[in-house]
């Protein structure tokens, strides 16, 4: 009997691979910038995909696959994933919900510094041997006491306004769904999406994509 073979269609930790050959899984690695047309060649002796969101996981990839029994998602969003197919075919989509909320939530928070302190620009200028730009146009601004737009304060809108705190700055956020248990906790107010809008000196986006438009911006509004 053939072993259970596991295509990942783009680049993992290394200690995941051997935590699947450690298990006796034959695992096969697409190389990097591969594409839809590289996967379709070898999903067909797959047994399960795991995937980053690179390459679509298409009705005629899962149709083309007898062996195919699941398609884990490395992450959050499955829109790469043609779900309403893999129902109907009966192959399992599974994700990782909170394995990147730390990541990300540090990188927004990386990339909110840059942006106040004109990091990216400055690097640039000092690389070009332009010092005297420092007193010019590369005066930078403090994130502290900031007003902060959080819209969407799930598992890494939330987090992200937990690494904001000790900035001091105000944070206000938006949602359809109702976060109220957290607004104590985080010290974040609600507002709506306008108000936002208007408000916030810098604006952090954390919302999964889905065909479904906002409804209701009403506490107790749900959004799936």
């Amino acid at each position: 009997m053939d072993k259970f073979t596991v295509v990942v269609t783009e680049t993992i930790h290394p200690a995941g691979i051997q935590l699947l050959e450690e298990a006796g899984v034959e695992v096969m690695q697409l190389p990097p910038g591969s594409d839809e047309a590289a996967l379709m060649e070898v999903a067909p002796g797959a047994d399960a995909l795991i995937t980053r969101g690179s390459i679509r996981v298409t009705r005629r990839i899962m149709e083309a696959s007898p062996r195919l029994r699941a398609v884990g998602v490395h992450g959050v969003g499955c829109d790469h994933v043609d779900l309403q197919a893999a129902g109907e075919l009966g192959k399992i989509v599974l994700n990782t919900p909170s394995a990147l909320t730390e990541t990300v939530a540090e990188m927004t928070l990386a990339l909110m510094l840059a942006l106040t302190r004109r990091v990216v620009s400055a690097d640039k200028a000092v690389r070009a041997g332009e010092w005297t730009r420092k007193y010019q146009d590369l005066i930078g601004s403090e994130l502290m006491d900031k007003t902060i737009g959080i819209i969407g304060l799930g598992r890494i809108g939330a987090a992200v306004a937990r690494r904001l705190k000790p900035f001091r700055a105000e944070m206000i956020y938006h949602d359809v769904v109702d976060r109220s248990e957290a607004e104590a906790e985080l010290v974040v107010r609600r507002v709506e999406l306008d108000a936002l809008l208007m408000s916030s000196d810098i604006i952090t986006l954390h919302t999964p994509l889905t065909p479904r438009p906002e409804v209701s911006s009403r506490r107790g509004s749900s959004a799936s």
